[in-house]
């Protein structure tokens, strides 16, 4: 490592990182990393500056490490947490423990936050699982999907709409592309349990998470008497693959008004169940849904059609390394029925 330098990212870094970000993002071109950093890094609301931290070789950029801040509240105590989201080292840099290094640099610099006392991964891969777990992360739980996998709706072309109400009696169900931020916010809010360790879901959160976002989102609407009762947020991985971002309801009855309705018109469709209820679980299998132990799961993950599970559903780490004390509001940080977890908390 005596030829390497490990250093905070400045805007002055910013082309060059850019560039190198084409060997983890492959898939996009030049336009679509610079939405997609900005987005992540520069416009996040709880961070003045980047969380970017940089292995150079000279003034070469060899690696990579991105955290992004976010809000989280259990019984009314708010505090944030630091999440891993990016990394990525040059192939011809590689197992020569710049991983390793950009981590604790990293761990370092953030630590002067008082209000922020654990960093928490929660989409690691197999190598970075291996290099946290060598780091002192500890694991939670396990990463857990159920997937909607109806062939008819797989086989129809997606609905191309702007506004889509379907009335059921007193209820209706409105399926559009628009988020009402002030609104979805403020009933997210309100049915959150309290007792669990949960995100922010505030305006803030939304116009950065899904308004400002590159990617397209699909929200569906329950409402009753005019008073919203239920939300659903999907993802639209592209037109023949969508997941669960998020939901809310005041009655279970009214999310199963939403799902029913949503499987109609989009599939197949990922629903990311760690720590979500039993009940919850046991409506989505009602539904159509599929659990990981399902035959046609387990073939299509061995075709390779559906990525295989098995790495923790999160990893954790006190931003201190002397505190021994792994709990959050008497609740203990390693407990996966301690949080309320949705895609939407992976940015």
């Amino acid at each position: 490592m005596s030829d390497i330098s490990i250093v905070e990212y400045t805007p002055d870094h910013k082309e060059d990182l850019l560039a190198f970000l084409s060997f983890m993002w492959t898939d996009s071109d030049t336009v679509k990393r610079r939405t997609l950093f900005e987005w992540r890094y520069e416009k996040n609301p709880y961070t003045k500056m980047p969380l970017c931290y940089l292995a150079l070789d000279g003034t070469q950029i060899v690696g990579h490490r991105g955290f992004v801040f976010q809000r989280y509240i259990i019984h009314d105590r708010q505090f944030s947490l630091a999440i891993p989201v990016d990394a990525v080292v040059h192939p011809k840099y590689r197992r020569r423990g710049i991983f390793s290094e950009l981590t604790a640099f990293a761990e370092d610099s953030i630590s002067g936050n008082e209000d922020l006392p654990f960093i928490i991964s929660l989409a690691s891969n197999l190598q970075s699982t291996a290099g946290n777990l060598k780091a002192g992360f500890t694991p939670v739980g396990d990463r857990e999907y159920m997937y909607f996998l109806n062939r008819k709706s797989i086989l129809n072309p997606p609905p191309r709409f702007h506004d889509l109400l379907v009335e059921k009696g007193d209820i209706k169900i409105n399926i559009c592309e628009d988020l009402k931020v002030e609104k979805v916010s403020t009933f997210m809010d309100r049915v959150r349990d309290d007792d669990k360790i949960s995100n922010v879901r505030d305006e803030a959160f939304y116009s950065w998470r899904f308004k400002d976002s590159p990617h397209q989102h699909i929200y569906a609407y329950c409402t009753k008497e005019g008073q919203l009762v239920g939300y659903i947020s999907l993802h639209k991985k592209n037109n023949r693959s969508y997941s669960i971002m998020e939901y809310g309801y005041r009655e279970i009855s009214h999310l199963g008004y939403l799902l029913r309705e949503i499987v109609k018109y989009f599939a197949p469709i990922t629903a990311y169940v760690f720590t979500r209820s039993r009940r919850e679980r046991s409506l989505l299998s009602s539904i159509g849904f599929k659990p990981k132990s399902a035959l046609v799961v387990r073939l299509l993950k061995r075709l390779g059609v559906i990525e295989k599970e098995g790495l923790p559903g999160a990893l954790i780490k006190p931003v201190f390394k002397e505190v021994q004390d792994l709990t959050l509001g008497g609740k203990d940080v390693q407990d996966p029925d301690s949080w309320s977890f949705f895609a939407s908390d992976l940015p």
